[in-house]
This record gives structure tokens, C-alpha cells and sequence, in this order.
């Protein structure tokens, strides 16, 4: 990359389509987009976003999935802000408090909770 990257970011409410496009030439039309950035210092914070939430989850999530996977040294970048992420929802859940949170146990806390969910969900289901 060069020292100047542009991104374009075209929301076409009425016609419900997101299409962003860089100065490299890449073209990508999306269901959601979440643009957010900051300066914890400076406490300077931005957040747009816009489209399908359950979208945008999943995007986020397999980001997360993507950057765990991923063995490019470039890559690294996207490791350690989801690293953060999850220590600040983590944070502001209030599961560590102080503490700084392993995603990793994290996740498999959720999914744990998320099983018993749909598990409880099941029973109630059968019997009703």
C-alpha cells in the first residue's frame, strides 16, 4: 500500500445496497458496513454503520475467523484488534473487570451458553 489509500462508501438507502470501492480498483457490493475508528488517548471515536445487523455479525465474526486463521504476517494487524475487542466487550460486560480477557475462552464460554440455550430451548419444545 502506498501512503495514501481512498475508500469509497456508497449506501443507496432506497435501493438498499452498499457498494465500496477503493483506489486499488476493488469493487465490493454488501448487505451491511460498519465503519468505526478512534484514538483511545484522545478519546476521538467514530461509528457509522448501516445495513443488516445479522450481516454484519456474521462479517465481524468471520473477520475474527479469518484473522485467526490466517498465517500471513500482514494479518497479524487483524489478530490483535480482535484480540482487543474481545477484551472490551469482555470488559464492559463486566467478565473482567480488570483482567485481561483470552478471546479464545471467551468464545468457547459463549458457545458453551449458547448450547445450553438452544439445548433448554429443545426440552421446553418437546414437551409443549
Amino acid at each position: 500500500m502506498g501512503k495514501k489509500l481512498t475508500i469509497i462508501v456508497e449506501v443507496d438507502s432506497d435501493r438498499k445496497e452498499i457498494v465500496v470501492r477503493d483506489d486499488a480498483g476493488n469493487s465490493r457490493q454488501l448487505k451491511s458496513v460498519l465503519v468505526t475508528g478512534g484514538g483511545f488517548e484522545e478519546r476521538s471515536f467514530y461509528l457509522f454503520g448501516w445495513g443488516s445487523c445479522a450481516d454484519l455479525g456474521w462479517a465481524l465474526a468471520e473477520g475474527y475467523r479469518y484473522s485467526r486463521e490466517s498465517r500471513r504476517p500482514r494479518d497479524t494487524f487483524y489478530q490483535r484488534v480482535f484480540a482487543h475487542l474481545a477484551r472490551w466487550i469482555a470488559q464492559f460486560h463486566g467478565w473482567a473487570p480488570e483482567l485481561p480477557a483470552d478471546p479464545h475462552m471467551l468464545l468457547e464460554r459463549w458457545e458453551a451458553e449458547e448450547a445450553a440455550t438452544a439445548a433448554e430451548e429443545a426440552d421446553r419444545n418437546r414437551t409443549n
